[in-house]
């Protein structure tokens, strides 16, 4: 092993010591900060009545009765030196009139951070586990507590403790660790882990005519069933402000990295960037850049109207993350609406909540998918395009949805087997559309459409997924929900395909 991943991992190893025995410290400061979090148990139970069950796909229908029992909790502090939440639950499946048996799956979702010394170190945490399709031209449903072979639980975590100032009152800097580690449940597939290094340093005036920065990083990712494989860049960038509202930036500088070679192969970077923001509602940024792959570029814009939002993003990129088909940040009907929100409500605690209470409101299932993905075990050039849309009225919600992603192995060397291996290119799409009303102030219907398509290099690897969901949700108590619903899954595949109905009911106690 090279010194420099040797010295990545203890620099990781002694960051993370030192961060956590600050938040240990902090948590222990007072008894108003112990105080000052929120612990909220709840309890769901869930029953299905389908017409596919164990055996999604099979020419036979498997006509099955799910009763599900999903005990969670959530825990929260939105203020402190310690802030964040932590939401988790643990859902129990039974399988009656079925030949399957009983199932098991975990689901949470983190966000912690720690200020550990005042003013100047700081740690993140996040960590989350879902189930996620293993492979894009295998078996897909849009319930996740349907038995699918083609579905495996994925778990990710991430620390970066870092510590940032000012340098000689002339230069503002910033210093971050980065740990990350997938596990795949019962496969190695898509195992990984991720330690690296960034530096950033920038001037102290960001409203000045001429601004400068210049940041650096390395990384070192060990593939369980691929290669390990080391990248590393450095860069300097120049910005000019005409006026407040527009920034334009050129940099330039070297990348280092072995994703495509044994050996460390070195290139130059450059490119051009632009950021627009006429007000805080309205948010323009563009990148283009030349990097070892080719052209590289990332585009985003944001719009906020009184009662709605529209985002739209566009990237193309080297992607290491391994779940989701190389970086779809997108699991589940959570993870969009998290994001889609963002500017709505910045900080994530507070976000969190209002996501929670958005879905439960229009009985929108948190946990189920909201785009395609499957899971890789080598660096991935990743295209990915987005589209989202929310109108809030007063008593009608309107939820647009629209992504492509565009996946091609850059690691050739990795001798692993997954969908990439198989096909040079796996293009996925993803539409849904989601329509609420309230009919009272206790009580809703939700109608949700949506389509999937999947296409690789072969003829074989193509499929469509067309999918029905209608339910009515109310509140039965203060700290009580019913939905009662139903859908139809239409699954066109070259091989295994199938139709679904189902109804169910879910009931909802918190506590």
């Amino acid at each position: 092993m090279s010194p420099v991943p040797q010295a990545l991992r203890w620099t990781c190893a002694l960051a993370l010591t030192s961060a956590l025995s600050g938040m240990g410290h902090a948590q222990e400061a007072s008894a108003e900060v112990r105080r000052s979090f929120a612990l909220e148990p709840r309890v769901s139970s869930t029953v299905t009545l389908t017409n596919h069950n164990s055996r999604l796909g099979a020419d036979v229908q498997d006509r099955a009765l799910i009763v599900q029992l999903s005990p969670g909790l959530r825990l929260s502090r939105p203020t402190g030196r310690v802030k964040g939440f932590l939401d988790y639950a643990l859902t129990g499946s039974a399988y009656l009139k079925s030949p399957a048996g009983s199932d098991v799956q975990n689901a949470l979702s983190a966000s912690l951070s720690a200020e550990v010394i005042d003013n100047w170190a700081f740690a993140d945490l996040t960590a989350s586990i879902t189930q996620q399709a293993i492979s894009a031209f295998g078996v897909q449903s849009v319930d996740r507590s349907q038995l699918n072979a083609n579905q495996a639980e994925v778990w990710n975590l991430r620390v970066s403790p870092y510590v940032k100032g000012t340098l000689a009152g002339f230069a503002r800097y910033e210093a971050r660790v980065n740990v990350v580690a997938n596990n795949t449940r019962n496969s190695s597939l898509a195992d990984s882990s991720t330690a690296g290094l960034q530096l950033s340093l920038g001037g102290l005036s960001e409203r000045s005519l001429v601004t400068w920065s210049a940041d650096a990083s390395v990384q070192h990712i060990e593939f369980k069933q691929g290669r390990v494989t080391d990248d590393g860049r450095a860069r300097a960038v120049l910005s000019y402000v005409p006026i407040d509202d527009w920034r334009l930036s050129l940099n330039g500088g070297v990348e280092a990295n072995n994703f495509v070679s044994t050996g460390v192969q070195r290139h130059a970077v450059y490119g051009v960037g632009l950021n627009w923001t006429p007000t805080e509602r309205t948010k323009l940024s563009v990148q283009r850049d030349r990097r070892f792959f080719g052209q590289g570029h990332s585009l985003s814009f944001e719009h906020r109207f009184p009662r709605s939002i529209i985002r739209f993003s566009d990237s193309k990129d080297a992607s290491a993350n391994t779940g989701q088909g190389g970086g779809s940040p997108q699991g589940s009907n959570y993870d969009l609406f998290y994001q889609l929100f963002a500017s709505l409500e910045p900080d994530p605690v507070k976000r969190d909540v209002y996501v929670r209470a958005y879905l439960q409101a229009n009985g929108i299932n948190p946990s189920a998918a909201a785009a395609g993905g499957f899971l890789s075990s080598a660096v991935t050039l990743l295209r990915r395009q987005e589209l989202a849309y929310a109108l809030t009225g007063v008593r009608d919600t309107v939820t647009l949805s629209v992504t492509r992603t565009e996946s091609r192995r850059l690691d050739s060397l990795a001798q692993v087997q997954d969908d990439l291996s198989g096909s040079g290119l796996v293009r996925q799409q993803m539409i849904s559309l989601s329509l609420a009303h309230r009919l009272t102030p206790l009580s809703a219907i939700n109608l949700m459409l949506s389509r999937q398509q999947t296409r690789g290099a072969l003829a074989n690897q193509s499929s469509t997924m067309n999918s029905i969901l209608a339910n009515w949700t109310t509140t039965l108590g203060p700290r009580t929900t019913l939905v009662l619903g139903s859908r139809l899954v239409n699954y066109r595949a070259t091989l295994a395909p199938y139709k679904e109905k189902a109804g169910y009911a879910t009931l909802t106690r918190q506590f």
